[in-house]
């Protein structure tokens, strides 16, 4: 994980330097503090709002990096233990806190004198208002402690293959290889490991679907779903039907991965690939080639070649500091390029946004791509293939189109399954299972049927989306047409 050491501290004009964002009863403190401040003229109140953002960018950003620490080690007790001790001290008491400067800031007279631009927050804080209930603040606290423990159990998908310790993201590269051998071991081992941890897995999702489904009914929303939208939250419904086919498959599991004719490497091979990558793209894209380099210069993106035990891949808005933070799998550059491209883009406009905006973008929230993004991503690995040769340009392309028509129609898969899920979330497990196979046959029509069937289903449990719905897209096959804003 990036842990920042690098970066300089994040500059403040109303927190005091010494206020630590990790400590509790400092944040509690402080949010006290602001409780108390006069916000009785426009002029005070406008410095009280500009106090606020930063005391909750501060916290955001703390939260963020904790948890993000242990994603990078999961199975690590020490962390584990310490992030559950940060979030348990503020939790609730600091959600009871936040509503409560809600309501002094609704209440304020010198709210209506503000100007419409210095208005734009109104209905984020509406909706937060019409949501709040003080008895779904213990049940919160729990959901938070689910997707920790669920960090957690994602420290244990590792499996043990040829001596050696494979991680999910491993396996998923491997299971894409040529060798019809190598996948059927990685696929078995990988399926007896997920068979052990079944019931672990099956005993959270039921929790955190009653949780969510209680947490939505305080808040007089009948489902999940509906508190999501209220929330101001966006993503797709689509009919059941609707799942495209991600590659014709006439064998057993293993052989369901898309796999595409293996290429020598392009720009991913060695440990200064990512230099290589910002050179090449110096003449053909010299804005995201300087992005590239600045976040690799501060520490802002991992280096290639490193497999995640938590399978997330997203830029991350650090808002203290109003600076991306990229994290994403790239065990394979070459296969990953587009979405590195992608995201590194959307940093770029996230900064230039917050720069001619001041210090206006909401802490805690995630960058994704946009239309624009992807478009310029494309653009210049075009640019960039311009340069390898027509063959090897070719070969790069068609190996590109194989792997986004799997990838994307195992998004949506996952995207239909969880909106399914939380519209019944009473289902069942084995009615949960069902759905899911379901979808995985509809995705690769010619599947052999039979005794993996129970193995296929646990797949399901590596569907991180589900588990940690702050960390995933609002839709990740139509990209970025999911949402308006630039977070989401």
């Amino acid at each position: 994980m990036i842990l920042l050491r690098y970066l300089p501290a994040a500059p403040r004009r109303h927190l005091p330097e010494n206020l630590d964002p990790q400590r509790p009863g400092a944040i509690l403190e402080h949010a006290r503090l602001l409780l108390d401040e006069n916000v009785a003229t426009p002029a005070n109140l406008t410095s009280w709002l500009a106090h606020r953002a930063e005391f909750e960018a501060a916290v955001e950003e703390g939260l963020l990096v904790a948890r993000l620490e242990v994603a990078e080690q999961p199975s690590d007790p020490l962390r584990r233990a310490w992030l559950e001790h940060l979030h348990q001290d503020l939790g609730a008491a600091l959600e009871e806190m936040r509503h409560r400067l809600d309501v002094k800031v609704w209440q304020a007279p010198a709210r209506h004198h503000l100007k419409p631009d210095d208005r734009r927050w109104e209905a984020a804080l509406e909706a937060r208002l019409s949501l709040y209930r003080e008895h779904n603040l213990a049940l919160l606290d729990r959901l938070r402690e689910l997707e920790h423990a669920y960090l957690h159990l994602c420290g244990r998908l590792v499996f043990p293959r040829c001596g050696q310790d494979c991680s999910p993201a491993e396996a998923r590269h491997l299971l894409a290889g040529p060798d019809a051998v190598i996948r059927r071991a990685v696929w078995e081992a990988r399926a007896a490991h997920l068979e052990s941890l079944r019931p672990d897995f099956e005993d959270m999702m039921d929790e955190v679907l009653a949780l969510r489904e209680q947490v939505a009914r305080n808040a007089d929303q009948p489902t999940w779903n509906h508190f999501r939208l209220a929330r101001g939250e966006t993503f797709f419904q689509r009919p059941w039907n609707l799942v495209p086919t991600a590659v014709e498959t006439h064998g057993e599991p293993w052989d369901i991965a898309p796999r595409a004719e293996a290429i020598p490497p392009l720009f991913g091979d060695g440990p200064d690939s990512m230099e290589e990558l910002a050179d090449a793209l110096s003449y053909h894209a010299p804005r995201l080639a300087l992005m590239l380099r600045h976040l690799l210069v501060h520490g802002l993106l991992e280096r290639p070649h490193k497999a995640h035990l938590v399978d997330v891949d997203a830029c991350f808005w650090l808002p203290a500091h109003g600076l991306p933070l990229l994290r994403l799998d790239l065990v394979n550059l070459d296969d990953r390029l587009e979405h590195l491209l992608a995201l590194v883009a959307r940093g770029r406009h996230g900064m230039a946004a917050q720069m001619g905006q001041g210090r206006g973008c909401l802490p805690g929230l995630v960058l994704w791509p946009r239309a624009e993004d992807l478009h310029l991503a494309r653009g210049a690995v075009s640019a960039l293939l311009e340069d390898v040769g027509r063959v090897a340009a070719l070969a790069f392309t068609r190996r590109q189109e194989v792997l986004r028509k799997g990838e994307q129609a195992e998004c949506m898969a996952r995207e239909l399954w969880t909106n399914w899920a939380h519209q019944e979330p009473g289902a069942g497990r084995k009615e949960r299972r069902r759905r899911w196979l379901d979808l995985q046959l509809r995705l690769h029509p010619g599947l052999v049927q039979g005794v993996h069937q129970e193995n296929l289903a646990d797949t399901l449990f590596l569907h991180t989306d589900f588990f940690l719905p702050d960390w995933a897209p609002p839709s990740r096959l139509e990209g970025t047409q999911a949402s308006t804003d630039d977070v989401g």
